[in-house]
């Protein structure tokens, strides 16, 4: 690859693109871009969420973690949710553990019980470590949706027991 100089960033948005640029480079990119710019490159990054090139959605969801900035979320989460990006999930699922996705707890729970161990694994660490405000409905919803899961016995139990918890006065 002929890398030009990435100074600015539209050219650090170019080369994440650029099939040519290995990912190693791409996560460079994707760090100097948080680094250096952060909540203003949101915007552009989004849309390389909806990229075909998993690569270029993965350095995008990993700057987006980098910047912390929680309205990124439901740009995640539609990335998440394209069918295109099923088999490559667990990138834009381990993003949303910098973020507060206390709205989001039905779409956390859900994806606890994907399985694909990567995408369950990067959900249950969000489940697990962050706070939501819930009803006791949907936490009830969650709990009879856990149970009648097909997963492995230990993650029901530590999944029930967590949802145990909201359903505490």
């Amino acid at each position: 690859m002929n890398r030009r100089k990435s100074d600015n960033l539209q050219n650090m948005i170019d080369d994440i693109i650029d099939k040519a640029t290995p990912w190693e480079i791409k996560l460079e990119l994707a760090d100097s871009i948080a680094e250096k710019y952060g909540a203003k490159a949101t915007a552009h990054l989004y849309s390389l969420l909806e990229s075909e090139d998993g690569q270029v959605r993965n350095a995008a969801a990993l700057a987006l973690k980098d910047i912390k900035d929680s309205t990124a979320v439901d740009a995640l989460m539609r990335a998440i949710h394209n069918p295109q990006n099923s088999q490559n999930r667990s990138t834009l699922v381990y993003a949303l553990s910098a973020m507060d996705c206390s709205a989001y707890f039905s779409e956390i729970v859900t994806l606890t019980l994907s399985p694909r161990p990567d995408v369950c694994g990067a959900a249950c660490d969000v489940f697990f470590d962050q706070g939501f405000y819930v009803t006791n409905e949907v936490v009830q919803q969650a709990i009879e949706r856990v149970t009648g899961a097909k997963i492995e016995h230990d993650l029901k139990d530590g999944l029930l027991r967590r949802l145990a918890e909201f359903d505490e006065p």
